[in-house]
């Protein structure tokens, strides 16, 4: 890490990690299979910098991840026989910024963009090379804008708009299993009361966003079947908080 003034620093992080194998249950066919260990090697470059008497800060970071004995699910995604396996290589790189703009009135704005890449360099599932597909449910592109009301006259609050973009639902990338992006909007508004009480109004998903979050398709023709996985739906709701 290096300081280049009091309030801005670039650095260098390197990070080996891993995660540790196990044993894999079919309950249905009656079988167990052992998987070894997974590894990362991850590299990461970071800025951070305030400015305007530190009412704006920035931070960004681009990293580099590298991915070896990837524990992987080898078999029919949608289907009961399915076994884990160190069957995969990948890496996956990208970028994140986030921004913070202090405001009048303890308001404060703030923002973040993230781009991601994931892509498998090796793994073969029943004959079928994924080799260069992305991760599954692992989007591209996400994003966040909000706004913080921090305690004035006793009030708080937040609102904010989260963007996910499109995901695949299984590593084959199948068309089918696409899912496409989704924004949410939520909000929150608060009072502090007296005795250490807090009444809070929140929205969640305030748009009504179908939310869709997985599409998993089995079977094809009229025998297919289709589930899917939704996110929180539209939610509305009053709390009332107590802390000594």
């Amino acid at each position: 890490r290096y300081n280049w003034s009091e309030s801005s620093a670039v650095g260098l992080t390197v990070q080996r990690a891993y995660r540790a194998g196990g044993l894999s249950v079919n309950f249905v066919r009656g079988t167990f299979n052992t998987f070894d260990p997974e590894y990362t090697l991850t590299t990461e470059l970071f800025a951070r910098t305030a400015l305007f008497d530190r009412r704006l800060r920035l931070r960004a970071n681009l990293f580099y991840t590298d991915w070896t004995d990837q524990q992987v699910t080898i078999g029919e995604e949608t289907s009961f026989y399915t076994t884990t396996e160190n069957a995969g290589e990948s890496h996956q790189y990208g970028l994140e910024i986030e921004s913070l703009v202090q405001l009048p009135y303890q308001l404060e704005l703030f923002a973040s963009l993230g781009w991601l890449r994931s892509e498998f360099d090796r793994f073969v599932n029943s004959g079928e090379n994924y080799a260069d597909n992305r991760f599954p449910l692992s989007p591209d592109r996400s994003g966040s804008l909000g706004l913080t009301l921090t305690n004035w006259k006793g009030v708080s609050g937040q609102v904010s708009v989260n963007y996910v973009g499109d995901i695949d639902s299984y590593a084959n990338n199948d068309p089918d299993g696409r899912v496409p992006s989704r924004t949410l909007l939520n909000a929150k508004l608060g009072y502090a009361l007296p005795w250490g009480f807090d009444i809070n109004v929140f929205g969640r998903n305030l748009t009504d966003d179908v939310n869709l979050q997985g599409r998993f398709v089995n079977g094809e023709g009229e025998d297919q079947r289709v589930a899917k996985r939704y996110g929180e739906a539209r939610t509305y709701g009053v709390t009332l908080d107590w802390q000594l």
